[in-house]
């Protein structure tokens, strides 16, 4: 029997090892699989002192209202956020009526990463949702916290213009959610971003899930 070289067998584990390492290392996020192109508001410059509205405490909540450019399956929702504490907030997708969100909730994500720090976005992944976002339509991502804690959704000042970014009004509530109103002057959006994942054939386990949705 011929003997095995045991630096031969040490190389072969390694480059498993590596490998397999590796793999895990780059398996994508689920907004990492779709295009957050489909509405969204970042400006060029945005960070600390750039506050749309703060959230958590009493009945305020803060929205925007937005409609896709294209049709697919929300994945994602990336966000602007600011807190000195550790609280989650919650971001929330809902229908409109009349261009204002409904007290319909139709899907709900925590957006995991506090502290928040201002300058980055963060997501909420809102895969397991199975939710599709028709093209043209009219939806709000609204925001809620965990606990009685302020938490920052920061903005764009300017707001971003309907046209290029899909991105429509401020929002906001003052009672959980139930009624809604947006400011008469429209001088804000918040900071942003819609990830949906697109139903093509190259996506076979996401043309799936979309096609069992309108079965």
């Amino acid at each position: 029997m011929r003997a095995r070289h045991p630096g031969r067998s040490l190389r072969l584990f390694a480059c498993l090892a590596l490998c397999a390492g590796g793999a895990r290392a780059v398996t994508p996020a689920p907004a990492d699989l779709a295009s957050c192109a489909a509405a969204g508001c970042v400006p060029a410059a945005w960070g600390p002192g750039q506050v749309a509205a703060g959230f958590g405490v009493g009945g305020f909540q803060p929205g925007q209202t937005f409609a896709p450019s294209f049709t697919g399956a929300l994945a994602a929702v990336k966000l602007g956020l600011q807190t000195s504490g550790a609280i989650t907030a919650v971001a929330e997708i809902r229908p409109t009526a009349n261009g204002l969100p409904t007290a319909t909730v139709l899907a709900s994500a925590p957006v995991p990463g506090a502290p928040y720090t201002a300058g980055v976005l963060y997501t909420a992944d809102f895969a397991a949702a199975n939710l599709v976002l028709v093209a043209g339509t009219r939806y709000a991502v609204t925001l809620r916290a965990t606990s009685n804690v302020t938490i920052s959704i920061l903005a764009a000042f300017p707001p971003c213009h309907a046209a290029t970014t899909g991105t429509h009004d401020y929002v906001h509530s003052d009672d959980l959610g139930q009624t809604w109103s947006k400011l008469a002057t429209r001088d804000r959006s918040i900071v942003y971003q819609v990830c949906l994942d697109a139903a093509t054939s190259a996506r076979a386990t996401t043309w799936g899930r979309v096609k069992g949705i309108y079965r």
